[in-house]
């Protein structure tokens, strides 16, 4: 200590603060003309005393066997020799007189130094002017338990014509206002209290619930106690360098031990303790205090595991009360009037009213050098005011709750400062949304739609409130029948009254009349394009063969020759081109577009005359088959160069223009993902990426492709962790689609592969002490975890980053909820289909399949019958332009789930036995959709009745004969796809000569019906090949 320098400039700042408040405000000391403050022997159970925290306040240590002084004109010191030595350093700045005196070691003279050294009150006395009384002024309530000084409050009170007064609010006010050095160490200390919750026992906490693996409170305390309080260094410095804090881990203490509560046995008060029960599944409540070179901090969060509605709306009520808290707490308000704003916001939550009882009794209270500073109390009865740059532990919470049949709690608590101007600031940043305290482990629904707050509240007897979601899974076991069809006709009629409730507001929406604009198809787009391959007969090309056919690549023109002439036709005016061997020939036959059909003649250009005669069929024969075999290669090209060509026009030309990104520089604000893959693909198959935040907008980059993409066009956002999954996923669905690669998007796609998709199991080898493959397990699981937490992690730094940068476009990430989630064919593979809050999405799958349920007229179930194992699902959009999506093949049982979801998500279904031409219906509901509504009865009349099964073969027959028309006008049409994969190329084969398309469509037709008399029903009633994937897509599987 003898080596120890004290800051002068801190102690000659402070000092003057302190007497020039006790000479503005005098009150605030009770009138006292003398200050005296002593301090005994050292108490190890003793770790906060305000004496202690004025010492610190003045001279940046404890001083034991050390009494001050103060008077009107100087400060008095009597203390130990080292001591006095240490403070003869101050002597030269202090503001008044600084008088030090060393305590002799001899014991006997010690008693006559403290009567001199109390004389400096008689002088006081004696020097006014009235013979009125002197008022000393002393933390009454901290007199000196030990050590020589002991006896110094006992002499005050012999001495003549004198009074004691408490002090203790003077000294309080004097530390409370701190400046900019204190608040940085005070900030310093939040973070290292957020740090501590954060990485220390919440990662413990999930892994816990996790994995299954019991942990006591006091080992959960204990551990993180340990490493801020008596740790390795080197750890506490490696993990303050992850976290990017430049902190002195010298001056890193703990204010208390962590405290950790859950199983129904709860104290909110600042004195609680860790008990030696084991973790809880239910209210955990962990509080973390650390000290960062004398400051005090502190945070505290509660942690629901499977929150019941009542217990979520309890949660919400409290995030609301602390927001009128910080709202309240401004320069000049009363302590008392922060407690009224809190119980203001209960009282006025209409469901949460009743749990004003069980508030906590206070809203926090001062801190400082002292954790706990009585003087400022946020309580009722407190009239003191609160000063700029006053740092309280704000602290709200319930206690007697009920939840799972037992008793529950929620606190928040936070380390807040009072600012010049407007509401106070936090300075803990653990987060506290209702999303990031909630875990959901094997959660079952308990199907509550509404419940009341106060039920929770306990009253005596614990069996009264509510049942939890444990006890109604318990009963379930037990009476199924009976409740199965009570849930099944609550379903129904819920289903009914939502059913009425739509067709009131589409009745309401179509009665108007307005007409919808449609836009004009790309079809008739293309056909206001003048096509023009040569400008003159010189403009062919030189080296055109008689007799042969010429493909001009460049021209996108085949000349072919017709009467030893040249005719040109240009490629988009031919349909199709087959080729057959007969005989010793080889033919070739040309299909052009020409009227005939509606088809054909939209597919023609505007200015084309159709009452001309057109040239529908050209058919070559050669006995050398390579100048053939050319052709059909290169016209088959520039069809796909042509349709490839027009997609990305189409694309471009629906594109929105966005606005430059606007790159970041506050490094507050700059989180970046590394070593991730994108889809849609963008390049190699193992490439990889950064994904960073910007002021609006995300950025991703490679070694070959950047990507941005603004917060403004995010539509919607996921995070799906890696659970029974391969990868860990962020998925962003965007409002307007972006080009990638050439492509347009309305997705964006982060992943990490944690675990490889297939293993070599023969050709694996473990270690020796691994034969089971054990570590391997515990090592996959811990990948898993820590990529989960890091991508986690950056999703709520993303949320952070927009809220603060781009408030108007704020969003937040959905995670799908894999308990209810269900297998089914959306696309071309048999993929796991998970509910989300706002969808139903397949992020696995390729591409991703995302629907929102927002958009979303009704759901219908086909193939519904006892005798099949599967059914399918359709869901029909509001916009009656977009075709339904059809998940396909979903296993029976997974009906009831479905149902239930769909209703709870406001969506109304109907079911029946076989597959409906939509087509056909959205055709009906779109020519006049208000006489379909408010006529017609909407969709009830369409599909709400049942049909026998002679109407309902009838009408799959129907349907049937409509799809194999449809596909008939497809295949025509073939070359006018938008986007063709290389398993498509690979359908381009020599077809063989046969009738023509009028001759096959009629002769399909015949087999159908032929089918139909024969066996009396459709391929549909059955899980028949052509509902699934090709044989080359199941053999993948």
């Amino acid at each position: 200590m003898g080596d120890a320098a004290m800051d002068a400039g801190a102690f000659k700042a402070r000092l003057a603060k302190l007497y020039a408040l006790w000479k503005r405000e005098p009150e605030l000391f009770g009138g006292a003309d003398v200050l005296v403050v002593v301090n005994g022997k050292a108490d190890p159970d003793v770790i906060f005393r305000k004496t202690f925290a004025l010492q610190l306040w003045l001279t940046g240590y404890e001083l034991n066997d050390c009494a001050f002084l103060f008077t009107k004109n100087a400060m008095h010191v009597l203390s130990t020799k080292k001591k006095i030595s240490m403070m003869g350093a101050l002597v030269e700045s202090s503001p008044v007189p600084l008088k030090l005196t060393s305590l002799s070691k001899d014991a006997k003279e010690i008693p006559s130094q403290i009567s001199l050294f109390l004389k400096e009150i008689s002088a006081t006395s004696s020097s006014s002017s009235d013979e009125r009384q002197v008022t000393i002024g002393m933390i009454v309530k901290e007199p000196p338990t030990a050590g020589p000084l002991a006896g110094i409050p006992d002499k005050i009170k012999t001495i003549p014509n004198s009074a004691i007064a408490d002090s203790a609010l003077g000294f309080s006010t004097a530390m409370a206002s701190r400046d900019d050095k204190e608040l940085d160490l005070v900030r310093n200390a939040a973070a290292c209290s957020d740090l501590a919750l954060q990485s220390q026992i919440l990662p413990t906490i999930e892994s816990s619930l996790d994995e299954g693996v019991s942990v006591t409170h006091e080992k959960l305390a204990e551990d993180a106690d340990h490493l801020f309080s008596d740790g390795d260094e080197a750890q506490l410095s490696k993990l303050f360098k992850e976290n990017k804090l430049d902190l002195d881990v010298g001056e890193v203490e703990s204010c208390f031990t962590p405290i950790v509560q859950s199983g129904g046995e709860y104290n909110l008060k600042p004195s609680a303790f860790s008990s030696s029960e084991s973790l809880s599944p239910d209210c955990i409540i962990v509080a973390t205090g650390i000290r960062y070179s004398t400051y005090c901090s502190s945070v505290a969060r509660t942690y629901m595991i499977n929150p019941d509605k009542s217990l979520d709306t309890a949660y919400n009520v409290l995030l609301q009360v602390r927001d009128a808290c910080l709202e309240t707490m401004r320069v000049g308000a009363k302590a008392s009037t922060v407690w009224a704003a809190a119980t203001t916001a209960i009282k006025a939550s209409p469901k949460a009213s009743s749990l004003l009882p069980v508030f906590t009794r206070n809203c926090g209270f001062l801190t400082g050098q002292e954790y706990r500073d009585s003087a400022f109390i946020l309580n009722s009865q407190n009239e003191n005011r609160l000063r700029a740059n006053m740092v309280f532990i704000l602290s709200v919470g319930f206690s007697q709750l009920k939840f799972k049949g037992k008793s529950a709690a929620l606190l928040l608590s936070d380390t807040v400062v009072v600012v010049e101007s407007g509401p106070a600031q936090l300075l803990t940043k653990s987060k506290c949304k209702l999303k990031d305290v909630s875990y959901f482990l094997d959660a079952e629904d308990d199907g509550v739609d509404d419940v009341d707050v106060a039920a929770m509240i306990i009253d005596g007897d614990s069996s009264a409130g509510p049942r939890t979601r444990s006890s109604r899974a318990s009963m379930a076991n037990k009476g199924s029948a009976q409740q199965q069809q009570e849930k099944e006709e609550k379903r129904k009629r819920a289903q009914q009254e939502l059913a009425e409730r739509k067709l009131q507001l589409a009745v309401q929406k179509y009665s108007t009349g307005q007409d919808r604009e449609i836009a004009p198809s790309s079809v008739e787009r293309s056909r206001n394009a003048v096509i023009k391959a040569y400008a003159t007969v010189r403009d062919y090309p030189r080296d055109v063969i008689p007799n042969q056919i010429y493909v001009d690549t460049q021209a996108e023109c085949v000349l072919f020759p017709v009467n030893g002439r040249v005719l040109p036709v240009h490629v988009t005016f031919i349909k199709s081109v087959t080729k057959h061997e007969q005989g010793d020939f080889t033919y070739l036959r040309v299909n052009l577009t020409a009227p005939g059909t509606a088809q054909a003649a939209a597919a023609l250009p505007a200015y084309a005359d159709q009452t001309k005669v057109f040239i529908k069929e050209l058919s070559f024969r050669s006995a050398d088959e390579r100048n053939l075999n050319k052709t059909l290669r290169l016209v088959k090209e520039l069809h796909k160069r042509i349709a490839q060509r027009e997609k990305e026009q189409t694309d471009r030309a629906s594109l929105v223009m966005q606005a430059p990104l606007k790159l970041n520089r506050d490094p507050r604000h700059d989180f970046k993902l590394r070593d991730l893959q994108m889809r849609p693909s963008i390049g190699g198959k193992k490439e990889t990426g950064t994904l960073s935040t910007h002021v609006n907008g995300l950025l991703f980059t490679s070694r070959s492709t950047k990507l941005e993409f603004l917060y403004s066009n995010i539509k919607h956002a996921f995070f799906q962790p890696c659970d029974n999954t391969i990868s860990v996923i962020l998925h962003f669905e965007l409002h307007s689609p972006i080009m990638c690669n050439k492509k347009r998007t309305n997705f964006v796609q982060v992943y990490v592969d944690v675990i490889e998709a297939s293993q070599d199991v023969g050709g694996q080898k473990r270690g020796y002490y691994d034969r089971d493959g054990i570590q391997e397990e515990q090592n996959e699981r811990i990948r898993r975890n820590r990529f989960n937490e890091k991508f986690r992690e950056f999703a709520r730094n993303v949320e952070d980053t927009v809220a603060a940068l781009d408030p108007e476009h704020k969003f937040e990430f959905d995670i799908p909820y894999r308990e209810i989630m269900f297998p089914g064919v959306p696309n071309k593979t048999n993929v796991n289909i998970i509910p989300t809050v706002h969808a139903l999405v397949a992020l696995d799958d390729n591409p991703p399949f995302v629907m929102f349920l927002d958009e979303v007229e009704i759901a219908y179930f086909e193939r519904v019958q006892f005798s099949l194992k599967n059914f399918d699902l359709v869901f029909v959009f509001k916009d009656f332009d977009r075709p339904v999506v059809k998940i396909r093949s979903i296993p029976r049982e997974h009906l009831d789930s479905i149902q239930q979801y769909l209703t709870e998500s406001d969506i109304v279904y109907y079911v029946g036995k076989v597959n409906l031409l939509w087509p056909s219906i959205l055709k009906t509901v779109k020519e006049d959709a208000a006489y379909f509504f408010t006529e017609q009865g909407g969709w009830a009349s369409v599909l709400g009745g049942e049909t026998d099964e002679d109407e309902e073969e009838e009408q799959e027959s129907e349907y049937e004969e409509d799809e194999s028309a449809e596909s008939e006008d497809e295949s025509s049409e073939e070359y006018e796809s938008a986007e063709m994969s290389d398993e498509e190329e690979s359908d381009y084969e020599d077809e063989e000569e046969g009738p023509s398309w009028e001759e096959l469509e009629e002769a399909a037709m015949r087999e159908e019906q032929e089918k139909v008399a024969r066996t009396g029903r459709k391929p549909d009633d059955d899980d028949d090949e052509d509902r699934r994937p090709s044989k080359k897509a199941r053999s993948r599987k």
